[in-house]
């Protein structure tokens, strides 16, 4: 209770459940960065293709280097890694996702669910868990069968 008060007061930092300084800002070792790198590999002719999130949780929890849970931990809290459904992309995917999903309907105005799988050249099984994860973060706005930008502010 006293950390948690303290967290309040902005004394100390709450960070997907671990406490630090506020300044605190966390590193992987390089051990631990060659170890992500080769779970959550971006393949670069398929870059929108994600890992299956289970499958990587089983790894962090089976591998013998120090540190690698709370680090996976901290991936997840501040975005470098970002679950979507039942897979796990790397937050730079995500950014780039976003910025082709606004250039697209910002063009165009609305968008299918078939024109967003083409448009990040994937399938239907990873399209429709990211159009979800779009409009629960308020990006964007279903409406029927299409997806629009959701606008600033509502």
């Amino acid at each position: 209770r006293l950390l948690a008060a303290f967290a309040e007061e902005g004394r100390i930092s709450n960070r997907g459940g671990y406490y630090a300084a506020v300044e605190f800002t966390p590193a992987l070792t390089a051990k631990q960065r060659e170890f992500f790198d080769s779970l959550v590999a971006v393949d670069a002719c398929r870059p929108f293709v994600p890992v299956p999130f289970d499958d990587v949780a089983s790894e962090v929890r089976k591998a013998q280097l120090p540190g690698t849970r709370k680090a996976f931990d901290t991936l997840l809290a501040r975005g470098v890694l970002i679950k979507v459904g039942d897979f796990l992309y790397r937050g730079s995917q995500i950014a780039q996702i976003q910025a082709r999903v606004e250039q697209f309907l910002l063009r165009a105005g609305k968008m299918t669910a078939s024109e967003f799988r083409d448009l990040l050249g994937t399938s239907r099984k990873y399209a429709v868990p990211l159009l979800e994860w779009l409009d629960a973060r308020g990006i964007t706005l279903r409406s029927g069968d299409y997806r629009m930008l959701r606008k600033r502010g509502t």
